[in-house]
């Protein structure tokens, strides 16, 4: 189960960034991308702003003149890119396994780890705790439930 749902992630994280939610913070990086201002909500000719291009105009960063984005991380396909590489190493890992729920521990550890890295290039959206983002918050909560239920 722990193998499909980290696969699955992979592929959702896919569908964020063709979305635009779940954006990164600004940068000039090489890989860096952008995201239009508006972009269609189905085939009737209705149109959205893209999240991206819609916070940075709320933060007065770009003007409603502006046609795209100003350049940001690409979180959504470093997270998609992490969920497959915990996906080698739960395969990997998958034959030494001993007992049931290992995977799920093992899930339930890694995940949130780069999970609370990657949360420091994710644009700030959300209200801070103890200067971290509620994701990392959570993050660390269930990476202490899970590394407990490894153990034990």
């Amino acid at each position: 189960m722990a193998v499909s749902l980290i696969l699955g992630m992979s592929f959702g994280k896919v569908g964020c960034f063709l979305n635009g939610c779940g954006f990164g913070r600004q940068t000039d990086g090489p890989i860096a991308v952008t995201f239009p201002a508006r972009t269609p909500i189905d085939g009737h000719g209705r149109m959205r702003m893209s999240p991206a291009y819609q916070w940075q105009l709320e933060q007065g960063l770009v003007t409603s003149e502006d046609t795209r984005s100003l350049r940001v991380h690409p979180v959504q396909l470093y997270e998609s890119a992490n969920a497959l590489l915990i996906f080698g190493i739960l395969m990997l890992f998958y034959r030494y396994r001993r007992r049931y729920g290992e995977m799920m521990c093992l899930l339930g550890t890694v995940y949130p780890l780069s999970r609370f890295f990657l949360e420091f290039i994710r644009e700030k959206q959300a209200t801070m705790v103890f200067g971290l983002t509620p994701e990392q918050v959570f993050s660390v909560i269930v990476f202490v439930v899970f590394a407990a239920l490894f153990v034990v």
